[in-house]
């Protein structure tokens, strides 16, 4: 989404004739020799709202198709106009115009990425990662996510790289942990997912079965689908009914799913 420095530093890095074919990105100001780039049509570019990008990351981490909003219309981003293209190589279809109900929508496709790239401050042995001295994450758990689901040239879980200043001896409290634990790191692990039922939650937990956890499901409703579909990926798996933000239902669900697995974590 535009990051670097202005100078060496990040997206700069990567600009290099034939190293990278096609950049989508929020806005290309941080990196001059990127911008250079684009304005010489050496790389495909395309510039779309970084809300719709934000957005987009839950979507592909969710395994939907795209988003659907109004947000765009009429402006560069209308396929009518640009499509969000920044020059004349650059023609991918990345945003349709739609009617629903006499209302014109426009559709951003999700983007599926095989890899991601992400910095934090401190790992924990389990791979959990915190955020102590970075001045903001914005999207990098919805971008991780993404990248697990994977499906952009394969099919399959993506690889997630994550770049920190140290690895600490302490195992982190779930409550300051940014983004879990990869999901290589979770073989034989025994976890709770809240709000397990759909969207990122339900794409958490069959990202941690494929990766060989056993699951316990905790959602308000029936989680049962989410539950076979787990168990038809050949991992354990079980339903945990009730609200998080509860105590006693939080203390049942982990006394309930150690029953089950034995352990925790």
């Amino acid at each position: 989404m535009g990051l670097g420095d202005k100078t060496l530093r990040s997206m700069t890095r990567l600009a290099k004739t034939g190293l990278v074919a096609k950049i989508i990105g929020g806005h290309m100001g941080n990196s001059r020799v990127v911008g250079e780039m684009i304005l010489n049509k050496e790389v495909e570019a395309y510039n779309l709202p970084l809300g719709v990008l934000s957005q987009l990351f839950r979507d592909t981490a969710a395994g939907r198709p795209g988003l659907l909003t109004k947000t765009g219309l009429g402006t560069f981003v209308d396929p009518r106009q640009r499509g969000g293209s920044l020059n004349d190589i650059s023609n991918d279809q990345l945003v349709e115009l739609m009617e629903i109900d006499g209302e014109e929508y426009l559709f951003y496709k999700a983007i599926p990425a095989d890899f991601t790239f992400v910095r934090g401050s401190r790992a924990d042995r389990l791979g959990n990662i915190v955020y102590d001295d970075e001045p903001s994450y914005l999207d990098t758990l919805e971008a991780c996510m993404a990248g697990y689901r994977g499906g952009a040239s394969r099919p399959g879980p993506g690889r997630v790289f994550l770049r920190v200043e140290s690895v600490s001896t302490e195992q982190f409290h779930p409550k300051k942990v940014h983004i879990p634990g990869v999901p290589g790191q979770r073989r034989r692990q025994s976890i709770i997912v809240m709000g397990g039922r759909r969207g990122i939650g339900r794409a958490i937990a069959v990202d941690a079965a494929e990766a060989g956890a056993r699951v316990a499901v905790m959602a308000r409703g029936d989680s049962q689908d989410t539950v076979a579909h787990l168990r038809s990926l050949g991992a354990e798996a079980m339903a945990v009914q009730g609200d998080v933000a509860k105590a006693a239902d939080a203390q049942r669900a982990v006394d309930e799913t150690v029953g089950a697995f034995g352990r925790l974590v």
